[in-house]
């Protein structure tokens, strides 16, 4: 260490500090007296930091957060340090980080966490993260996050996708038991000492302390497509909330709200969903024949409940009621009443002349047990 120190202070001139092999700062600092009162300052440089080797470190001296955790990739880093040197006050902290190109790997995931890119910025107790660029099977997501204050306060975040299929993205969770994890994951350091990987994921899901925003232009389930969703989540407790959310489907538009709560076990699901505006046209691919002429316009709304982790699961505890009301609905070429009295042998009618219009009507749909 060189340190020259006059009447102003003192100032260090750059130190090379190797904290582990691989994990090396650029160091230097300063105590000025301008001000009177002295104040110190302290930089920390980092340039290509291996990511694997500074978890390890961190995991080392018992920081909680990297417990589990792996990486591949590296890191650039500066850390700046400023206080009062006398009386010695804690220091505030600004600080820029830079990674590129890393795969982290968490415990509860079945597969790494690409992240192309991500930019940190720390400013006292406000962190910022954006742009933070991640890909997961298909879907890239770009998102920006920020925390103010207490460590227990929420992240807040606006998270995008460029698309989302959920049946793939139930994959890439161990808790959710559709697929075994990577062996490579098995082999690493981080990770070999959890035994139980679904105790891990469970973990996962209880540390989430977040809200924000979520949207993509394409969200997918077994063939129903939802445009333009967005929506408003909240996750605290080992609950997840869908507080509110608004997509368009074949030509109609809903809303939807709901929750997962993974406190029990299995974990127990609830939504709420209205959709209106939507074409009959867009659901007659899926009836006999002789009603694909109809047209009209239908509005649904329903609450279900359920609870488990795989689709079989779920659909065997599916419990819920949903009303349908139409509009205006014609039959086209199609007689409702003609075809019940001739399927019932009740005799004949009098064929009508035009087609055949129900201007409103509503059905009541109750589903349990897989029977609806």
């Amino acid at each position: 260490l060189a340190v020259r120190i006059n009447n102003r202070g003192a100032r260090l001139a750059p130190a090379q500090v190797t904290l582990a092999p691989r994990v090396v700062l650029l160091a230097e600092g300063a105590i000025d007296r301008a001000g009177g009162m002295p104040r110190y300052a302290l930089q920390l440089f980092a340039r290509g930091v291996p990511l694997h080797d500074a978890l390890a470190f961190g995991r080392g001296l018992g920081i909680r957060t990297f417990q589990g955790l792996d990486a591949t990739g590296s890191a650039t880093a500066t850390l700046h340090f400023a206080g009062s040197a006398w009386p010695l006050a804690r220091p505030a902290l600004t600080a820029r980080a830079e990674i590129r190109s890393v795969r982290l790997l968490i415990p509860g995931l079945t597969e790494p966490l690409n992240l192309p890119h991500a930019s940190v910025r720390v400013s006292g107790d406000q962190i910022t993260v954006d742009p933070l660029v991640a890909v997961l099977g298909t879907s890239v997501f770009s998102a920006k996050l920020e925390h103010c204050g207490a460590r227990r306060n929420p992240w807040r975040f606006d998270l995008r996708a460029n698309s989302l299929n959920l049946e793939q993205g139930a994959l890439w969770f161990d808790a959710l038991g559709h697929r075994r994890p990577l062996p490579l994951l098995e082999r690493l350091p981080g990770l070999a000492s959890f035994a139980d990987r679904r105790t891990a994921a469970s973990q996962l899901f209880g540390s989430l302390a977040a809200e924000g925003r979520f949207s993509t232009p394409s969200l997918t389930y077994r063939g129903v497509t939802l445009k333009d969703f967005q929506g408003t989540f909240e996750a605290a407790g080992r609950t997840i909330r869908m507080k509110a959310a608004k997509f368009h489907a074949s030509g109609g538009h809903g809303e939807a709200s709901g929750e997962v709560d993974f406190s029990s076990a299995p974990p127990q699901l609830a939504a709420n969903i209205s959709l209106a505006g939507l074409p009959v046209e867009a659901l007659t691919s899926r009836l006999p024949s002789a009603l694909q002429g109809m047209r009209g316009a239908v509005m649904a709304s329903g609450h279900f409940t359920t609870r488990g982790l795989g689709r079989e699961e779920l659909g065997d505890n599916l419990v819920g009621e949903a009303t349908l009301r139409s509009k205006d609905l014609s039959f086209s070429d199609f007689d409702p009443l003609e075809t019940l009295v001739r399927q019932a042998h009740w005799g004949t009618l009098e064929p009508v002349h035009g087609p055949q219009v129900a201007h409103s009507a509503a059905t009541i749909l109750e589903v349990a047990s897989r029977r609806l």
